[in-house]
């Protein structure tokens, strides 16, 4: 299995549009600085799956030199729309029906959009069941996170691995931690770091302070993704240090 990341960071992206914050200043300056919202591309046998669609789609298609026909699935953990927003973007070629898998909850919400009925009658995307999921090694465990929208992390089965992915969480629960013990890798919430600079639970997000502790229990690898624009970054990574874990960066890549 090979995974890498499409983007890292959370609904603004970084630099984030009309912010002055010292972190969107300095991004929008250097390009090496800047961080795409968050997606996962991950290949698994002859399977090219991405999880989260969000407005930085195209973009990080093009990056990759993907086509819509290479893409065996997209899964969609929820309808903010900093994960779900890119899905539009498969309107803009030849109808090439992309399956895409979420849960029924999402299902349900998202056709009563006239652009997404629009999507799936002109066969741009097929919306799949979650018994289709599991047939391309792919499983939906629901998380709590905004209550006004159902959100799911997403676990993908590889030859030899699992990887759970799940960049929007409030609360780690036993439920969770009992899945994550099957795992091999977790990418978890990496918003924020604590409640310095933005208060997290307003935003329905657990902080790194709060769950590294929990999840180093596990004794997995565990990655960190979803970076709010308003992160210290090398603070972040000094926390994680001492779990031994990792501070995802757009691009990286890991080859099991």
């Amino acid at each position: 299995m090979k995974t890498k990341f499409l983007g890292t960071a959370a609904n603004g992206g970084l630099p984030q549009l009309d912010c002055g914050c010292l972190n969107c200043v300095a991004a929008s300056k250097k390009k090496n600085l800047r961080r795409l919202r968050s997606s996962l591309l991950v290949r698994t046998g002859d399977k090219k799956i991405v999880l989260d669609c969000g407005p930085d789609f195209r973009q990080q298609m093009l990056t990759e030199g993907l086509r819509l026909q290479e893409i065996d699935l997209i899964v969609v953990t929820h309808l903010h729309w900093d994960h779900f927003g890119g899905l539009m973007e498969l309107a803009g070629g030849k109808p090439s029906s992309v399956p895409v898998l979420m849960s029924k909850k999402n299902k349900k919400i998202l056709m009563m959009r006239d652009e997404i009925k629009f999507l799936v009658d002109a066969k741009f995307v097929r919306l799949v069941s979650e018994i289709e999921g599991k047939g391309i090694g792919v499983e939906l465990f629901e998380v709590p996170h905004d209550p006004n929208f159902p959100t799911d992390a997403v676990i993908v089965h590889g030859d030899n691995k699992q990887v759970w992915y799940s960049p929007d969480v409030a609360k780690i629960t036993g439920e969770m931690l009992d899945r994550m013990e099957a795992v091999d890798q977790i990418i978890f919430d990496a918003t924020f770091l604590n409640e310095d600079n933005f208060p997290a639970k307003k935003f329905n997000h657990i902080t790194i302070e709060e769950s590294a502790p929990v999840l180093v229990k596990l004794k997995k690898e565990i990655i960190f993704s979803h970076i709010n624009h308003s992160e210290d970054l090398v603070k972040m990574e000094r926390f994680l240090d001492r779990f031994n874990f990792v501070l995802a960066k757009d691009g990286m890549e890991i080859d099991d």
